[in-house]
């Protein structure tokens, strides 16, 4: 009896799980029309392996591992100019407009477009993958709509060493402009605390152990809360140590040229 009654309770939390898996996938591509920035991290780190040694591949394997997870992430939406737009911007020492809102308007473009992005390997401005993955969302020569969720999906495993002074001011910025700012922080070398500060709220904040552990978390990234107009806009205090600087402001000059 007693162990009918562990075999049964091993049961009903395995449904319990495989219930809130199930809810925590959910998206309906068709209904999903977002305007998504995936800004990613092309800085030196990104280069070594989980054991700490530096990887000889080139690309190396984690890089390889991010891209494959910005494709999944496309994977899952409906592209089009009436669905879903998806740009990218990647940051080293500077952030480059990889690809605008429109210039992929097909789900099998975007994703190509993603795998060829080079590895570069370098310093971390993680300020500048924001302001430029803001101008994409906000300007129209990029591609922006009216009335469309806007997301940032910022990817990173390190923090910030390039303007790190302003880079929770440009957070703020983000905030503002009544976008969505999803952190994945990978590896404990992360700064969760300031992870969730760039995050739109602390909930939207994800962290990954590794990243081969990206494959794990895509959907919890991109649920149907990402497709949804946001809430109220939330007013986040900033920790001592990152008390901003003026905020940056967009230029009310025509936007940079893509950098590639």
């Amino acid at each position: 009896m007693k162990q009918f009654s562990m075999t049964s309770l091993k049961v009903v939390v395995l449904s319990a799980l495989l219930c809130y898996v199930t809810a925590e996938l959910t998206i309906d591509p068709a209904l999903c029309k977002l305007d998504m920035v995936m800004c990613l991290d092309n800085t030196g780190s990104i280069a070594y392996l989980p054991d700490g040694e530096p990887d000889l591949a080139r690309p190396p394997i984690n890089w390889n591992l991010q891209l494959d997870f910005a494709q999944d992430i496309v994977k899952q939406l409906s592209i089009s100019p009436t669905g879903s737009q998806v740009g990218l911007v990647d940051f080293g020492e500077k952030a480059r407009i990889q690809f605008s809102l429109t210039q992929h308007p097909t789900q099998d473009s975007l994703v190509a477009a993603i795998g060829s992005i080079r590895f570069i390997g370098d310093l971390t401005n993680t300020t500048g993958g924001l302001y430029k993955s803001r101008v994409v969302l906000t300007d129209p020569q990029y591609g922006s709509r009216e009335g469309k969720s806007k997301v940032i999906v910022l990817v990173t495993d390190g923090n910030p060493n390039v303007d790190k002074d302003k880079v929770f001011a440009e957070a703020e910025n983000c905030r503002a402009a009544g976008i969505r700012v999803i952190v994945v922080g990978i590896t404990a070398a992360a700064d969760e605390v300031l992870m969730k500060q760039l995050a739109y709220t602390p909930a939207d904040y994800v962290s990954a152990k590794d990243f081969a552990d990206l494959e794990s978390i895509q959907n919890v990234v991109l649920n149907d809360d990402s497709c949804r107009p946001l809430p109220t806009r939330p007013t986040i205090t900033p920790t001592a140590a990152t008390a901003p600087t003026p905020p940056l402001e967009l230029p009310t000059t025509t936007p940079p040229p893509i950098e590639c």
